[in-house]
């Protein structure tokens, strides 16, 4: 014990920012797997905390001060993961299930020569339901598809009629998880832009309103389009 506690002691300030990183990354991982957030999470949370102040002030032993600080900062990759990351990454979107929600066009539409590429924000979702073989729906309840409110996704859309940044549309179609196309790593490719699910040729496309969008923006696009068309 006493041999440990030195060892402890004499720990490089490196050191203790390596063993630091390890444990917070671990807590990130095991985050993935488990779920903290309960009740329970929170009485084991306080305590933690409270036996970790203890233990930095009152206690002795540096292997117990030591051991306290890893687990604060463990707790605190847990609730970083919660509050964070989490939020980003959904983990239930409806994949491979019919949807129908209202959203605006968030970036400048990607006109091709077929189709349009339209990045959507969801603002509500109306319907979630899944496909019979006889063509038949199911509802779904609601808290499987709340996690599809706010998420961003890529709908492909017939070449006319056209659409703006800034459109508010109501789009009816089957929501899919991003796939890799070969060596292509395509959910990778949209992860920057928060884009986790697509729609490709939607059932239905409608136009609610236009001018939903920033203002400046508008105005960037505009000015581009002017160049581009001189």
């Amino acid at each position: 014990m006493i041999s440990i506690n030195n060892k402890i002691q004499n720990l490089t300030l490196s050191r203790v920012f390596m063993f630091a990183l390890i444990v917070f990354i671990t807590g990130i991982f095991l985050s993935e797997y488990v779920q903290f957030f309960n009740d329970t999470y929170y009485i084991i949370l306080f305590s933690i905390f409270a036996l970790a102040l203890i233990a930095i002030f009152w206690v002795r032993f540096y292997i117990i001060k030591f051991t306290a600080i890893m687990l604060i900062i463990f707790f605190m990759a847990t609730g970083y993961y919660g509050i964070f990351i989490s939020k980003v990454v959904p983990r239930n979107l409806p994949y491979d299930q019919n949807v129908e929600f209202e959203g605006v066009i968030y970036r400048e539409p990607d006109i091709r020569d077929r189709n349009i590429k339209l990045k959507i924000k969801v603002l509500e979702v109306s319907k979630v339901s899944e496909a019979s073989p006889l063509g038949n729906t199911q509802s779904k309840k609601a808290f499987e598809y709340d996690t599809l409110s706010t998420k961003n996704i890529l709908v492909t859309v017939p070449r006319y009629p056209e659409y703006n940044y800034g459109d508010r549309v109501k789009i009816t179609g089957k929501l899919e998880k991003p796939e890799k196309i070969e060596n292509f790593d395509y959910e990778k490719y949209l992860y920057p832009e928060l884009i986790f699910a697509l729609i490709k040729n939607p059932a239905k496309v409608e136009l609610i309103s236009h001018n939903n969008g920033s203002k400046i923006f508008e105005w960037i696009y505009k000015i581009k389009n002017k160049f581009i068309e001189t």
